[in-house]
């Protein structure tokens, strides 16, 4: 909970907090997070909500908070013909603020900071990013990738023989909880 100059009023767990907060008159900052994220992790799904209040004078101010999900995710589905054409291959999922190796049995959602996730190929001591795909938060992408029908492995030279396919359909959940 932050004043309107910036100034820290609370900081610290939901459950440590007291029911009520004296504090004088003025505009306050409410931000709740249900944990901390600031690089590539797997199963890290991060939910949170802001609002702003005013407090009167002599008055209260009741805050209701509506969280969502604030980061992305990315579940690779990856097809037994890329594990056959790129045996030497390794998966990241990569973004600025670090890279993820996606292993081919991996079945967790990796989750990013919303922005560019890009998918990179590492073979032969050489990395390729094979697409790169802008996100939101609240969005998870279901990413297929598999090596195109006839292709030997001498066509991955130039990465030439490798499809990736797109799931971009979402299922938006969206739920409420009213204490007291």
């Amino acid at each position: 909970i932050k004043d309107a100059s910036g100034r820290v009023v609370y900081d610290g767990s939901f459950g440590a907090c007291p029911e009520k907060l004296d504090v004088p008159a003025g505009s306050y900052t409410i931000r709740a997070v249900s944990s901390e994220f600031v690089k590539p992790a797997f199963s890290a799904p991060q939910y949170g909500g802001e609002v702003c209040v005013i407090v009167p004078s002599g008055g209260a101010a009741d805050v209701k908070l509506s969280c969502s999900q604030l980061n992305s995710g990315v579940v690779l589905d990856v097809d037994e013909s890329f594990l056959s054409g790129c045996p030497d291959g390794a998966l990241f999922l990569s973004s600025v603020q670090g890279k993820l190796l996606y292993s081919y049995a991996e079945d967790r959602i990796a989750y990013f900071q919303p922005g560019t996730v890009s998918l990179i190929l590492s073979q032969g001591g050489k990395d390729e990013v094979l697409l790169s795909r802008q996100l939101q938060a609240r969005e998870v992408l279901v990413l297929g990738v598999s090596v195109a029908q006839g292709a030997s492995p001498s066509d991955f030279q130039g990465l030439g023989g490798i499809s990736v396919g797109v799931d971009t359909s979402k299922v938006w959940l969206e739920d409420s909880y009213v204490i007291g």
